[in-house]
């Protein structure tokens, strides 16, 4: 103790205080990364997103951290967290969107790369919401080879048939519960577990491990993902199409996919933003309204299963589409233009 005081006292205040400000500033630098306002570019029916490069939404609880990857010795993990309350029921409102471009349309795997931040359990503390923008969204267990059972989320699951349905948030039903089920320490008690592990389940049914979206043509698409748990670290996403083995997606060698900011400029953003459909749901007919030039042209409607129900010629910023001909039930109307969107509508 006396050695401990002795030397601090070496340290006059303005030196303490500016190896604080130096340690301060490299460890926010080292937490940091680009954040992305644009598409991450699939390639080679790959995709790999950074999850902290996403742009979070202001003033919530999700936050940046930063330690050694015990996997690639030197190297540092960023990733992002949670915060703030649990929400084991319903969304937290707090999303975040990562947008992204297929342009090999085919069967993606998803996974994320995580561990469980806080305690020693492996329920707790590992999970969050997800929705993934697709022409269908579903998860698979399979025992030597073989499919034993489909989960989907609760806003389709009833109309699909031979599929389940899955944890799904009552406020957001198109949203299912995403978890790890990994023991989050090595045996002693110290080293921390990053892992590959992305799990659905629901209530007397085993983990599902097998989480795809299907992409039927090449476009634009999205990822939402909200808060369930809180201290579950998510480092990266990777999504790899049938093909691709696990092996190459998770290599750690694997740099971020390209984001192309040209993609989707903020002009195009406010665009598709400012795009109505009403009334939704409906019964004879809707309307798609504030359309820019860019977003006029060829759409198309899909029921839940991805199949195209029709094509529509779109040529005002106004227009109105009937559609009492169709069956009760949840559609996807997309536009096919390079500055492309979809949006559910339920047909009464």
């Amino acid at each position: 103790m006396y050695f401990y005081k002795k030397n601090i006292m070496k340290y006059n205040f303005t030196q303490i205080f500016v190896l604080f400000i130096i340690t301060f500033l490299t460890f926010q630098g080292s937490a940091q990364t680009t954040v992305c306002d644009g598409v991450f570019e699939e390639e080679n029916g790959l995709l790999v997103i950074e999850m902290e490069s996403a742009k979070l939404p202001v003033d919530s609880n999700w936050q940046l951290g930063n330690e050694p990857d015990p996997d690639q010795p030197g190297a540092t993990i960023n990733y992002l967290f949670w915060n703030g309350p649990e929400s084991f029921a319903n969304l937290s409102n707090a999303l975040i969107t990562y947008n992204i471009r297929i342009n090999t349309p085919g069967t993606y795997r998803f996974l994320v790369r995580g561990r469980i931040g806080m305690g020693n359990l492996k329920d707790r503390h590992n999970d969050f919401w997800m929705n993934i923008e697709a022409d269908d969204y579903f998860a698979e267990r399979r025992s030597n080879g073989q499919l034993v059972s489909v989960l989907g989320p609760e806003s389709n699951c009833n109309s699909i048939p031979d599929r389940g349905c899955a944890d799904s948030a009552k406020n957001g039903d198109e949203f299912m519960k995403i978890f790890m089920n990994v023991v989050p320490t090595n045996g002693d008690g110290e080293e921390r577990d990053w892992r590959f592990v992305s799990n659905v389940n629901t209530e007397g049914v085993l983990a599902h491990l097998l989480i795809k979206a299907v992409f039927n043509e090449a476009g634009n698409y999205s990822i939402n993902i909200d808060a369930r748990s809180s201290y579950y670290f998510m480092d990266k996403i990777v999504f790899f199409r049938d093909g691709v083995s696990r092996s190459v997606a998770e290599n750690l060698a694997n740099p971020e996919s390209t984001c192309n900011e040209d993609s989707l400029s903020i002009n195009d953003i406010e665009n598709i933003n400012s795009i109505k459909i009403f009334p939704n749901p409906a019964t004879n007919s809707i309307t798609i309204s504030n359309l820019s030039a860019n977003n006029q042209g060829k759409f198309v409607l899909r029921n839940i299963l991805g199949a195209t129900i029709r094509q529509i010629d779109v040529t005002s910023a106004n227009q109105n589409i009937d559609i009492s001909d169709l069956e009760s039930g949840t559609y996807f109307i997309s536009s096919l233009g390079t500055k492309s969107f979809t949006q559910k509508i339920i047909k009464l």
